[in-house]
């Protein structure tokens, strides 16, 4: 079997000297451009993956969020936009962690917007510092404050709501400063 970060490079560099003879102002970009294009670059590669595995095979998409809370793709994106539902932007669609539903009842656990708060007024002077990946990689990682439990097995099992709030405010917190 191929080692796949070998494929990646290969085939990245391939494509890129593809488009190199297409387009030859590639050639002349500033060493600032250059950095921040081979970031970015680097993050569009990976990102997918990292979503995929920080989500888990566990998660919905837009068309059964919307079918399991009974309301349309629009209403369940403005939820997405107000942080009253957590999602992750994918490729045609977003994903969404299960832990923040209960599927029986069909609606979202009502911990979650005051979490997702948590997360998006934490900077400096209640400043919006939302960030999708700090959230879900905090909420797969077990927190002393809940028993060693994660905060996602926390809500999923319907806990008391109030020790993962300040969970997340002092993770949230912990990362504006």
């Amino acid at each position: 079997m191929a080692d796949t970060r070998w494929l990646l490079y290969e085939s990245f560099n391939q494509r890129f000297e593809e488009l190199l003879k297409q387009h030859p102002s590639l050639d002349r970009l500033t060493e600032e451009e250059a950095i921040r294009l081979g970031r970015e670059a680097a993050d569009a590669i990976a990102g997918p993956v990292i979503w995929r595995d920080l989500l888990g095979e566990d998660r919905l998409d837009t068309t059964n969020v919307a079918m399991l809370l009974g309301i349309t793709r629009q209403a369940v994106h403005k939820k997405v936009k107000t942080h009253a539902l957590f999602g992750v932007a994918g490729r045609g669609t977003t994903w969404f962690p299960s832990w923040q539903f209960d599927i029986p009842k069909q609606h979202v656990r009502h911990v979650v917007p005051a979490l997702l708060a948590q997360w998006t007024q934490a900077g400096p002077d209640g400043t919006d510092i939302w960030d999708p990946l700090a959230l879900l990689s905090w909420a797969g990682t077990p927190q002393e404050a809940l028993g060693e439990q994660t905060p996602e097995e926390w809500i999923a099992s319907a806990k008391e709501e109030q020790p993962v709030l300040d969970a997340a405010y002092r993770a949230a917190k912990a990362l504006s400063t």
